[in-house]
């Protein structure tokens, strides 16, 4: 086994011990392709994504670890960092990649993109507008995308309580065209 099969493979195997209720990042599939995987992130708790569950395809490039995954969200999102098509623009899965870091470590810093949006560096400008000019507008329409486009939703009773409710099954959700 190389040196790249063997990371990758303690990559996923750390994140199959990774719950949504406990961890906010979970493991949902892996394809026929080692390369290609299908994690869950669930919105954190102080932020307007609270509650979402949102999907995403990883990719790992054929030089991985010392090139960042491919990270696209699957589940539609609004986010100023996020276009409308999945891609995300952070630092870390760009410039500031580094082969130290994990696959678990890399979803952690997506999570903390949901809790944190970068105001200078927009994807989607309709949503980075609104961030700038009107909060409270901005997660209204967050609140939406969750209830109209995750699959699932995380209720929490309190912030050490969680239980995940699948609220409908939306066969399509993924791989419809936007």
């Amino acid at each position: 086994m190389s040196s790249q099969s063997r990371r990758i493979a303690r990559d996923v195997e750390a994140l199959q011990g990774k719950s949504l209720e406990k961890d906010c990042i979970s493991l949902e599939a892996l394809g026929a392709d080692p390369h290609t995987l299908t994690a869950l992130i669930a919105g954190p708790i102080h932020s307007p994504y609270s509650g979402g569950v949102f999907r995403l395809q990883v990719h790992l490039p054929g030089d991985y670890p010392m090139s960042p995954p491919t990270m696209k969200f699957l589940t539609r999102i609004w986010h100023p960092n996020i276009s409308m098509d999945g891609t995300i623009c952070l630092d870390t899965l760009q410039l500031q990649w580094s082969p130290m870091l994990t696959l678990e470590k890399t979803l952690l810093s997506v999570v903390a993109l949901l809790t944190d949006p970068n105001p200078d560096h927009g994807l989607n400008s309709d949503a980075l507008m609104l961030y700038r000019a009107n909060q409270k507008a901005f997660d209204a329409k967050v609140r939406n995308y969750i209830s109209e486009h995750c699959i699932h939703q995380i209720h929490y009773e309190s912030e050490d309580e969680i239980s995940i409710e699948e609220e409908r099954v939306w066969v399509t959700c993924c791989s419809a065209p936007w």
